[in-house]
């Protein structure tokens, strides 16, 4: 783009860019119904910043340590468009500037090397047809020794690096590494990284094998024989069950297996804390500000009286009722109570609801400084409750079994009609329907009559009935089938009508949609509500008050993929995000797997709730809009929920959807 056009509002793939970086980029000139002519970017490159204008923007980024505002305009009006020779040759004349010592040239040094070598590096990818984010990221997990893994270690990078995959991998290898073990080890663990993707953890032998022969195109043969021994060395697992055959990681079998001893050992261990639970009950009734239903009573009994047991019901049956009641009785044998939830939002609602202290589940482990990964911990508890089991995939459950003795007492509690988590399994579907814990399900609803449209929109989803035109106060259904007045009407919802209405502050409405791309998929619509919401027109990718999303678990700073966050400050070097209680601060290289989250998924958002929900329906989503995941986008609601778009085509995805299930064998063997 020229100079003159460097008002135009550009859109496309710019997440890792900085004010000041100087671009090359290839894209089309498009008419956007509300913010008029855009450049929606296709493909851009970084080049070296030439001018002095251009150098001062691009140091005072601070994409160099060291460097700010005021030390680049120092910098440029002492050395000029001689500045990038300098540091690429001679870093040493930096002395020459007043005030610069030798410890801060070394580090401005250093830098500049790095980011030159970066620049390097992402054009070393250039024939691979790598985009600069995924060679950014990278470039990130090796910094330097990026070359030496691509040259040496091409394989390494499908299990380092989150959207590398096969092809990549055995491009960049070329044909020196085609008959090495690396290779085929690479091709199956693509195979079930994109396989495990849909969470399923068992895979039908026969698509494993034609899938997997499509990347390395070997003869049959030798390809079984190579499985066979894999097999036989335990690295991949098969089953056979009637006339099919399954197959996945020995890992996954082998979490299957120790969940299930787990838990097994768990319910015949003797319980910490011994509970008579008709007397409890009888005890702590008198004792409760709400009065609980039959059905709540009976299941309070029988979660009083099992070490392991679970408790499962819709929005308003009464499950936050009954985990008062429960704490309230176990708070009288012992004060070794923990609850945990998958994420920090339910963790924070959890400690809301029952009156004591929560927390997440990877915060109860410990860091590995060496692996960069959580790793589990003994817990000091007697009683352990874990609320929103329906994220909770079979690794994580895993986790929380071993940290656990076996002498606790556990209580699971979820709604299983919810999403299942976005790892691999269904654990809390698999325990209700196939173990022999003790389950108890609430099914009556004890929210008002006036305000109950939310619960029995979620009623007809699940029963996949008709909706009628009316259900409740709090909801509203808007109908349009116009593209162009959908998009009018959501930011209108959410800049001006939602906020009037329920005089609510921003923060407090969320849009949540199935897919990501698209016209309105979550990367358009965060950028198009980011244009009116921002304070003003920013070049930067981040603003303070920006609403931001985790999408990759980061074990270091403990912020799990789907947390959601506000930007809080920027600086030169850090950026740092609010996540509910805490303030985490994020060096410019962390960023990568931060994204706006004015929209976001359905999937990353369960678990979580906001007092306005808006769900758009669009008629090409029907394939995405199964029962699981129509139903969780509903109740995501705490107060009110704008379903808008087109009615005729909601109905029929309500009638039409069916609940989605994965391919596991937790407590099926």
């Amino acid at each position: 783009m020229r100079q003159a056009d460097a008002e135009k509002v550009i859109t496309g793939p710019l997440a890792d860019c900085v004010v000041g970086d100087y671009l090359f980029v290839e894209g089309d000139w498009v008419s956007h119904p509300v913010h008029k002519q855009q450049f929606k970017v296709r493909s851009f490159a970084h080049l070296v910043p030439k001018t002095n204008e251009e150098l001062t923007l691009f140091l005072s980024s601070g994409v160099i340590s060291g460097v700010g505002p005021h030390f680049a305009k120092t910098l440029v009006a002492a050395f000029g468009d001689d500045l990038v020779s300098i540091l690429d040759q001679c870093p040493e004349r930096l002395l020459e500037v007043s005030g610069i010592g030798q410890k801060k040239v070394t580090s401005i040094a250093s830098s500049w090397r790095l980011h030159r070598e970066q620049l390097s590096f992402l054009q070393f990818l250039t024939p691979y047809d790598v985009n600069i984010q995924l060679g950014k990221r990278i470039w990130n997990t090796y910094y330097s020794g990026a070359f030496d893994v691509c040259k040496k270690r091409p394989f390494q990078l499908i299990q380092d690096v989150k959207g590398v995959d096969f092809k990549l991998a055995d491009l960049i290898a070329g044909d020196s590494h085609q008959l090495s073990d690396a290779r085929l080890d690479a091709a199956i663990y693509d195979v079930f990284q994109s396989f495990y993707q849909t969470s399923h953890v068992w895979m039908p032998f026969e698509g494993f094998f034609k899938q997997l022969n499509q990347r390395l195109s070997m003869d049959d043969d030798v390809l079984m024989d190579q499985l066979q021994q894999r097999i036989f060395s335990q690295m991949l697992s098969l089953v056979v069950d009637g006339d099919h055959r399954w197959i996945t990681l020995a890992e996954y079998s082998d979490a299957e297996l120790s969940i299930m001893n787990a838990v097994d050992a768990m319910m015949c261990a003797p319980s910490a804390v011994q509970v008579q639970s008709r007397l409890a009950v009888d005890w702590v009734l008198p004792r409760l500000t709400q009065t609980l239903s039959m059905d709540q009573i009976e299941a309070l009994e029988g979660v009083c009286e099992h070490s392991v047991s679970i408790l499962y019901g819709g929005p308003g049956t009464g499950k936050t009722s009954l985990l008062r009641a429960y704490v309230e009785i176990v708070s009288k044998k012992t004060d070794r109570i923990l609850l945990m939830a998958p994420t920090g939002k339910a963790a924070k609602r959890l400690a809301e609801q029952v009156g004591r202290r929560a927390s997440t589940v990877h915060a109860m482990m410990d860091y590995d400084e060496k692996s960069h990964a959580l790793t589990p911990k003994p817990l000091d508890a007697d009683v352990c409750i874990i609320d929103e089991m329906s994220m909770v995939d079979m690794s994580l459950f895993q986790d929380i079994m071993t940290m656990l003795s076996p002498g606790t007492r556990l209580l699971l509690v979820g709604d299983p009609d919810q999403l299942p988590s976005i790892g691999p399994g269904q654990v809390f579907y698999d325990m209700i329907h196939y173990s022999n814990i003790p389950s108890y399900q609430l099914t009556t609803n004890h929210r008002q009559v006036t305000h109950q449209g939310i619960t029995s929109l979620a009623h007809h989803i699940l029963t996949r009935e008709s909706i009628p035109s009316r259900l409740g106060d709090d909801l509203t259904m808007i109908h349009t089938s116009s593209d162009d007045e959908l998009e009018m009407m959501l930011l209108d919802l959410f800049l001006n009508k939602v906020t009037a209405d329920h005089q609510v502050h921003l923060n407090d409405i969320q849009l949540i949609v199935p897919i990501h791309k698209g016209r309105f998929g979550i990367s358009n619509l965060n950028q198009t509500i980011a244009q009116e919401v921002r304070p003003s027109m920013s070049y930067s990718p981040w603003v303070v008050g920006d609403r931001v999303i985790q999408c990759r678990n980061n074990y270091s700073k403990r912020v799990m993929n789907g947390d959601i966050g506000f930007i809080r400050s920027i600086t030169n070097d850090s950026i740092k995000i609010q996540f509910h209680h805490d303030t985490i601060e994020f060096e410019p290289t962390d960023m990568q797997d931060i994204q706006l989250a004015y929209a976001v998924s359905i999937h990353k958002f369960q678990g979580s709730e906001a007092p306005i929900i808006i769900l758009p329906i669009v008629k090409q989503w029907g394939f995405f809009m199964s029962m699981d995941v129509l139903y969780t986008a509903v109740t995501r609601a705490k107060e009110h929920l704008y379903v808008v778009g087109d009615m005729t085509v909601f109905n029929q995805m309500v009638i039409n959807s069916k609940k989605s299930l994965r391919h596991t064998r937790l407590f099926q063997v």
